[in-house]
């Protein structure tokens, strides 16, 4: 059997493997990577939101589906709505996103659209795909990881929907609407106002199991009904599992990058500035290291501290939209937009918890720390 041979392999081309590549492929010319990824950009339909600031919109406007200044929080007894003038919240389109930087990529990478699979490692990491062999020097994965059959995940289904009537109050996103069903955990629904007649609604619960389809469609329906809002046309479905939990690493010399090397706020779910940044400081570490594997995983400052928030909502999930209320109120809208893109400090992380119910807090934070989850 042919056995290949490349400098850099990467497995996963979403946003952190095709990011990568693009940023390694314009930075050297002479290394031979590989990307493997069976999905084409173009059918990616997925909605990624940030909290981006002016220069970042700038550089992201290509790619844009909307942006607002204002985000609210609901619940059956309360409201609070956020305003930011540094950061706007922004939605972009992830297939224009990565076929963009599909067309950046140099020549010396090579795109294959298969499933790979990871063998064994040695000097050289061996992976397995089409019913062949490779072989690279450094490998990447950012492939979506293994879920934990009972840690905490973040699902939903959305559907993107062309309205019969205006909508209204299209300025503002809801970030979280606690106003529906509760019954099988932590349930709330995400909407973006895409235009006057344009809206994206998402069914998301935060809870350890996966329910079946129809159950997020209802709640959709019901969420849309209660507003009067008719459906013209069903534009599209999207779908996602985000782990809430620590991702394992299974080869020692494999770099998990993405979601899987835990670029990806286990508080909210939200990944996309994180990557960034984690892809920005690892292109860093491997020029100084003329390529060679980077000393240890990269993660976002004070994940300890999300684990705690965690396990708070994961014991008292009856007191979810209280917590996520309180913990809203504690900032401002700029405090809050640096707080859910990974760029808080200890002092606005200090500012949340004394916000949350103190003996709960407490509680969660001796679990975390006599299981020794604060790494």
């Amino acid at each position: 059997m042919t056995v290949q041979h490349f400098d850099i392999a990467i497995l996963g081309g979403g946003n952190a493997g095709m990011t990568l590549a693009a940023k390694i492929s314009s930075k050297t010319k002479d290394k031979k990577i590989v990307v493997f990824e069976p999905q084409k950009a173009n059918t990616k339909s997925a909605t990624w939101s940030l909290w981006a600031t002016k220069s970042e919109i700038s550089t992201l406007n290509p790619f844009l589906k909307g942006q607002w200044q204002k985000w609210k929080i609901v619940t059956h007894n309360s409201e609070i709505i956020h305003e930011s003038t540094e950061h706007n919240y922004i939605a972009i389109d992830s297939s224009k996103y990565l076929r963009s930087y599909e067309r950046s990529l140099d020549k010396e990478v090579t795109l294959l659209p298969y499933h790979a699979e990871l063998c064994s490692e040695s000097d050289e990491t061996i992976i397995s795909a089409d019913n062949k062999i490779f072989k690279s020097n450094l490998t990447f994965d950012s492939r979506p990881p293994e879920l934990m059959r009972d840690g905490l995940k973040q699902h939903f289904i959305g559907w993107e929907i062309e309205t019969e009537q205006d909508l209204e109050d299209i300025d503002t996103v809801t970030l979280m609407d606690f106003t529906v069903d509760q019954s099988k955990g932590i349930h709330f629904i995400y909407a973006l106002p895409l235009s006057k007649n344009t809206i994206l609604v998402e069914s998301t619960m935060l809870s350890n199991h996966v329910e079946k389809d129809v159950w997020y469609e209802s709640s959709i329906k019901e969420w849309l009904d209660v507003r009067d809002i008719s459906i013209k046309k069903h534009l599209r479905t999207e779908r996602g599992i985000i782990p809430m939990h620590k991702t394992k690493q299974r080869f020692s010399k494999v770099i998990n990058i993405g979601v899987r090397g835990g670029a990806v706020r286990l508080s909210s779910g939200y990944s996309f500035s994180i990557i960034e940044r984690q892809i920005t400081a690892l292109c860093e570490e491997l020029e100084l290291s003329d390529y060679n594997m980077p000393k240890k995983q990269l993660s976002y400052p004070l994940m300890f501290l999300d684990r705690v928030f965690n396990s708070v909502i994961s014991e008292f999930p009856n007191k979810a939209s209280e917590i996520f209320i309180k913990h809203a109120s504690s900032m401002q809208g700029d405090e809050y937009a640096k707080f859910m893109r990974g760029s808080q400090n200890l002092i606005l992380w200090l500012k949340v918890m004394l916000a949350l119910p103190k003996f709960i807090f407490l509680k969660s934070l001796a679990r975390v720390v006599l299981r020794n989850d604060h790494t």
